[in-house]
């Protein structure tokens, strides 16, 4: 499953969003979802943004905030089952969020392609770019 959260902070906490902040929140949410951590949290940040990823056993829960737009995209994916709603509180609490929204996205079934959450799922084989650039040309040529 995964599940996206995007929103705003607000202008008088944006003092708290920094890397501890968002390393200690990926702990948080691995705890939360009760799943096994094996690398990180690492983080990164510049004097506008801040990025965190730990990788779990399961999968992956990631950070990324911009503190001049007090924008803050955060997501868990997991082959493991997890609590979505509170995965969003935390996120709403952690980052103090006040406009936020938030989108959980079961897994598909590959048994039974009908089940995708929205859309028309295709096979791999069948996707085709919709814009075509001189490299993708090139390789057609190339490779015929």
């Amino acid at each position: 499953m995964h599940v996206a959260v995007d929103g705003r902070g607000r202008d008088r906490d944006i003092h708290r969003w920094t890397r501890a902040t968002a390393e200690r929140f990926c702990h948080q949410a691995v705890r939360l979802a009760d799943m096994t951590l094996i690398s990180g949290p690492h983080s990164q940040g510049s004097n506008r943004r801040i990025c965190a990823i730990a990788i779990l056993a399961e999968s992956h829960v990631a950070v990324h905030l911009d503190t001049m737009t007090r924008e803050a995209h955060l997501e868990m994916f997991s082959c493991k089952d997890f609590s979505g709603p509170m995965f969003a509180e935390l996120c709403r609490s952690t980052f103090d969020l006040e406009d936020a929204l938030a989108v959980e996205l079961p897994r598909l079934e590959l048994s039974d392609p009908r089940v995708a959450p929205r859309g028309d799922p295709r096979r791999l084989r069948d996707l085709r770019p919709e814009k075509r650039g001189f490299l993708d040309g090139l390789l057609r040529r190339v490779f015929r």
